[in-house]
């Protein structure tokens, strides 16, 4: 059975907020999201690396600091099995932050640093995808 695995970030500054930033997936719509792709080699060491290269080109962010792994969510599909890791990613400096490094199919424009009360302010219609609103909810109340 085929394993796809996606991986997600919370990518979190010295106060603890998130970074996340709207996006245009279609020409009607914006959402916020957050920085993930989906991986496709084993994984082993090259993670790390891959973690890091992605970050720097959704973000321009390169003062990481990969803190630990925050949830693994499993979905199981007749036949695959869909794996999404989620780690918890400290910002060092984030002054830096662009979409100049981004590929020509994303469309990120705007990036915003979110605590518990902008979060209170959102729903999951503001996410491309309701899983990031609940592991965004998840991290706050931990807080």
């Amino acid at each position: 059975m085929q394993i796809i695995k996606k991986i997600w970030w919370i990518l979190v500054n010295k106060a603890w907020e998130v970074l996340i930033f709207k996006e245009k997936l279609d020409w009607k719509k914006e959402w916020y999201n957050i920085p993930k792709w989906t991986y496709n080699e084993n994984l082993d060491k090259t993670l790390w690396l891959w973690l890091v290269r992605e970050i720097y080109e959704e973000t321009n962010l390169k003062n990481i600091e990969i803190k630990d792994v925050f949830n693994i969510y499993p979905k199981y599909y007749d036949d695959c099995i869909s794996l999404l890791i989620i780690f918890l990613v400290k910002v060092n400096n984030f002054s830096e932050i662009s979409n100049k490094n981004i590929g020509w199919d994303e469309f990120i424009y705007y990036y915003k640093w979110i605590n518990r009360k902008d979060f209170i302010k959102l729903s999951t219609d503001d996410f491309v995808d309701k899983r990031i609103y609940e592991i965004l909810k998840d991290y706050f109340d931990l807080l």
